[in-house]
């Protein structure tokens, strides 16, 4: 099972969400470390994979060899993609 590793950016924005919505967010990217192959998607033009958790997304950088989940940007799905 990959590790999921957030950056500081991420883990700062998911403790500004709600309580249940913290909860879920967690919930959904521990899921995707247990299954990445199902429940990653690999984004157009880009080395990059995201994860869809609601009306939000991560951004992940899967280092399949290491086996390891980079949680690189989270925020609203409308947003999310011009960083």
């Amino acid at each position: 099972m990959p590790d999921v590793l957030l950056a500081e950016s991420v883990e700062s924005a998911i403790n500004d969400l709600p309580a249940d919505r913290k909860d879920r967010v967690k919930e959904n990217l521990a899921g995707a470390g247990e299954r990445p192959d199902r429940q990653l998607k690999k984004l157009s033009n880009r080395d990059d994979y995201s994860v869809r958790i609601g009306g939000y997304r991560a951004i992940v950088d899967w280092d399949k060899a290491e086996g390891t989940l980079y949680v690189m940007d989270f925020g609203h799905r409308r947003n999310v993609y011009d960083q």
